[in-house]
């Protein structure tokens, strides 16, 4: 037997799996455009992307892996990831 929020948190991955993947079946025409790809998904969350019959597999050369630490997976942290990506300097020494 298992407990409610063992369901509830089960439920919820569900959920989430699903959204991502409706979410990259809609952005599969910029993926395919694309140059690179940056990826965040330590360890054994790249496979949700990359193996076969997922939204990456067809685009695994142009992936780059980040390997910026955060707290937490939620939209602050996500915005935060992104302008650090976007941060752009230039050195002129």
């Amino acid at each position: 037997m298992s407990s409610v929020g063992s369901q509830m948190r089960r439920e919820n991955e569900r959920l989430l799996e699903q959204h991502i993947m409706d979410f990259m079946d809609e952005a599969s025409q910029h993926i395919a455009e694309s140059e690179v790809i940056f990826l965040h998904a330590p360890g054994i969350n790249k496979t949700f992307f990359t193996t076969e019959s997922r939204p990456l597999y067809d685009s695994r050369q142009k992936i780059r892996s980040l390997m910026f630490g955060n707290k937490k997976a939620n939209a602050t942290e996500a915005s935060e990831l992104v302008k650090r990506i976007c941060d752009t300097r230039i050195n002129l020494t």
